[in-house]
């Protein structure tokens, strides 16, 4: 049993584990079986997605259903390095993961629900608790080390003028939750055929120039990584199965840079895009790859950003792969930045699958190997005065992000909350007054 804020007794449904926000959710359970049962989803509900459905592309579901007025989201067996997951809590929402033995949950549908404290009641909280004054009286901390935000939906950022005044700029802008919204479920290859290369570049332009002009007036610094979309979010799309061929091996498969240089559509409205910003004057942007594994690969990518007009930009390198770390002297003098993306990088030194609920308990971020690949990458890097940032789900870990910070780590890359940002600010500056 639980209690609402005014003591009228809830009944419990199931436990869970929330990996989004901690926030108190109430909404309409929607269960959702397959793809079609999205075209029926109302605002302020809450989507339950049934074991039988296929939740790898749930970046694009995600974002097809926070456009939609989705309250918050339940699936069975996720983790906390699911797209849908991150994706969820960027966006300040909650993202519970049930045991599969929780099937009653599903007789629920259509009626009301709350999620809180990692548990699912039924019924409805009749005085939602918000406290709007907790983020009132943060004062600024100025720190050495460096706070980025990950930023994924840049349309969220702009009235939210506090989070861009406590952090140091945007350091992880995952372009491909930007253009999910875009494509609207629509194959990037035939969005293109059906719209032009020009139509779809101002497209992209249009929906990142105000989140960058914000950052650009405060004179700071916006990270755009080029997309990220797998054979597994495309081959759903529409028109996906005409131009995408199933793969088993999906992590390792055609994918980040990959894509890019096989598939020149894919990135160059993109570049284009980001040319038309760079014309008007917004020289804060920087642009770094996904999944790089050689530099034979990152000077590809290079070359066909050339070709679009880039030249004169700050470039970067996401780690995420053990050959780029073990590497990484071939790409310094090509580089001004490096962002590990430690949920790949985890799940390829351990050999784990960071979507498979079944062994999260060997994925593990601060393992002895993955500790020492980012640490030796970090040594390199400071060596040559190259900047390195922790970008994945653990760059709020202050064990974590200390051990590192000893060894040279310039900073952090946190999910844009104002209280997250605080907390690392605060731990930064305590850690340099020592």
């Amino acid at each position: 049993m639980g209690t609402s804020a005014r003591g009228i007794l809830m009944k419990t449904i199931c436990k869970a584990q929330n990996f989004g926000l901690n926030t108190t959710t109430c909404g309409t359970l929607k269960v959702l079986n397959n793809y079609s049962d999205i075209q029926n989803f109302k605002k302020n509900n809450i989507a339950l997605f049934n074991k039988n459905f296929f939740l790898s592309d749930s970046l694009i579901i995600i974002s097809n259903l926070l456009e939609k007025g989705a309250k918050g989201f339940i699936s069975f067996n996720s983790t906390k390095s699911d797209h849908g997951c991150i994706a969820a809590k960027e966006m300040g929402m909650n993202f519970y993961s049930i045991s599969s033995k929780s099937n009653k949950i599903l007789s629920y549908e259509g009626k009301n629900v709350t999620l809180k404290n990692e548990k699912i009641f039924e019924g409805t909280e009749k005085k939602l608790i918000k406290n709007k004054n907790k983020n009132k009286n943060l004062k600024k901390i100025y720190t050495k080390h460096k706070v980025k935000i990950n930023l994924g939906f840049p349309d969220l950022i702009i009235s939210n003028k506090k989070v861009i005044d406590f952090c140091d700029g945007v350091g992880f802008s995952r372009i491909e939750f930007l253009l999910s919204q875009i494509l609207q479920n629509i194959h990037p290859k035939k969005y293109l055929e059906m719209h032009g290369l020009k139509k779809f570049s101002l497209k992209i332009a249009d929906s990142l120039r105000p989140a960058v002009k914000a950052f650009y007036k405060k004179n700071k610094e916006y990270w755009i990584r080029t997309d990220d979309l797998s054979v597994e979010q495309l081959i759903n799309m529409e028109f996906g199965k005409v131009y995408e061929i199933k793969e088993r091996n999906i992590s390792s498969g055609l994918r980040g840079i990959r894509r890019s240089i096989r598939d020149k559509e894919f990135i160059i409205p993109q570049f284009k895009a980001i040319k038309i910003l760079l014309n008007e004057g917004f020289d804060n942007i920087a642009i770094f790859p996904p999944m790089t594994n050689s530099i034979k690969e990152y000077k590809r990518w290079l070359k066909i950003a050339e070709d679009c007009g880039i030249k004169k930009i700050k470039k970067g390198l996401m780690v995420e792969t053990p050959r780029a770390a073990l590497m990484i002297e071939e790409f310094l003098k090509h580089i001004n930045f490096v962002v590990f993306g430690t949920n790949d990088l985890t799940s390829f030194l351990l050999s784990v699958d960071r979507n498979n609920s079944r062994i999260q308990n060997i994925f593990n971020e601060t393992d002895e190997v993955v500790m020492k690949v980012i640490k030796e990458t970090i040594i390199k890097c400071k060596n040559k005065f190259v900047e390195t940032y922790i970008g994945g789900q653990i760059a709020d870990n202050e064990k974590f992000i200390k051990e590192l910070t000893a060894v040279g780590l310039t900073g952090v890359s946190v999910n844009p909350d104002l209280q997250t940002i605080y907390k690392i600010r605060k731990f930064y500056s305590n850690l340099e007054k020592k």
